[in-house]
């Protein structure tokens, strides 16, 4: 095994376990993100994630509306 392809497994490895392209870009030394969504893109559409899930929870869920309190 080689150096490249130990890299490119640890890269992967981290996009499939859902970090975001900025961690697996700092982690690899890639000066942007846009450095690493060019390399590994294809794996990033294949990431399973709650966003979608989180984004209708914040949309859907109850208002809540502290009781303000007046000060004299």
């Amino acid at each position: 095994m080689h150096m490249h392809s130990l890299r490119h497994g640890f890269a992967s490895s981290l996009i499939m376990a859902g970090e975001p392209s900025t961690r697996v870009a700092n982690l690899l030394g890639h000066s942007s993100p846009v450095v690493t969504m060019r390399v590994y893109a294809h794996w990033f559409k294949d990431v399973k994630t709650e966003a979608i899930n989180n984004l209708a929870k914040q949309l859907f869920a109850p208002q809540q509306n502290p009781k303000h309190t007046k000060s004299a």
